[in-house]
């Protein structure tokens, strides 16, 4: 009988561990669940980018929380983006 060729598994590497969890950053909170809700409404949950239109479309901040803290709940700070145009709009800032 032929014996399992043993696989081999690469460690993980935590690369967030500076990082606080969702609940701890607001985003679980009812104030950021409404400023959710009206950002996705008024965009009528279509992507700016690329006009993709999903109920799982992110709403994003414009200009970032790190930058502007005041306007984080402000829905006229935020604009309704899908998962790849977001991913996009994140790595282009974090390279800035």
């Amino acid at each position: 009988m032929p014996q399992r060729v043993p696989s081999f598994r690469a460690p993980r590497l935590k690369t967030r561990e500076s990082r606080p969890h969702a609940a701890a950053r607001g985003y679980c909170s009812k104030q950021h669940k409404q400023w959710r809700k009206a950002v996705l409404i008024a965009d009528a949950f279509a992507c700016r980018q690329c006009g993709t239109i999903s109920e799982s479309n992110h709403a994003d901040h414009i200009i970032p929380v790190k930058a502007r803290p005041d306007l984080r709940y402000e829905p006229s700070n935020g604009q309704c983006l899908c998962n790849a145009c977001h991913l996009l709009k994140t790595m282009r800032e974090a390279r800035e």
